[in-house]
């Protein structure tokens, strides 16, 4: 029996979805589940047996990374997901920094590590902003990155002082 464009031997495509203009859905019973193509497009299919095949008719490409990820039970989602709180781990280890480092002072102080902190925290965090296309989140993470990026500008600067008035 021969395939269709999806390469399902019982059912044709009922319309297109996603990017890709050779996706579209197989119809069975049960659940639909998401299938992602190496050229970026989307699927629905809800059976190993009628999955999606992309490319050529009859011919496959190698599944893609998205489809990999997809494989192990992880959706992009949830990757961006595990970036962010990550990031926001990142971001607020810096204040627990910053506190042992005071105690320890006993006075106020701001180690190089907090802002060091701040900076992959921030950029983690700015990713996951774009990612969302959060503007808001966007402006406030990038203008946070210029200042902490410029005070350990300061910190290396005031560490390399010393070295740059022997050199004459």
């Amino acid at each position: 029996m021969p395939q269709n464009d999806l390469g399902c031997r019982k059912h044709k495509p009922r319309r297109p979805v996603g990017a890709a203009e050779d996706a579209g859905i197989n119809r069975h019973e049960g659940v639909l589940r998401t299938v992602f193509s190496a050229e970026g497009g989307v699927a629905l299919s809800n059976r190993p047996s009628c999955r999606a095949v992309w490319g050529k008719k009859g011919g496959s490409v190698a599944p893609g990374p998205r489809r990999a990820t997809r494989a192990m039970g992880m959706s992009p989602e949830k990757i961006w997901l595990g970036i962010g709180f990550l990031a926001q781990a990142l971001f607020s280890a810096r204040f627990l920094v910053q506190w042992i480092a005071s105690e320890r002072a006993k006075r106020s102080v701001v180690p190089v590590a907090f802002w060091v902190l701040s900076v992959f925290g921030g950029a983690l965090l700015l990713a996951y902003a774009l990612w969302r296309r959060d503007p808001v989140f966007i402006v406030g993470q990038g203008a946070g990155l210029i200042v902490y990026s410029r005070n350990l500008y300061f910190i290396y600067r005031e560490k390399r002082a010393p070295w740059e008035s022997e050199r004459g």
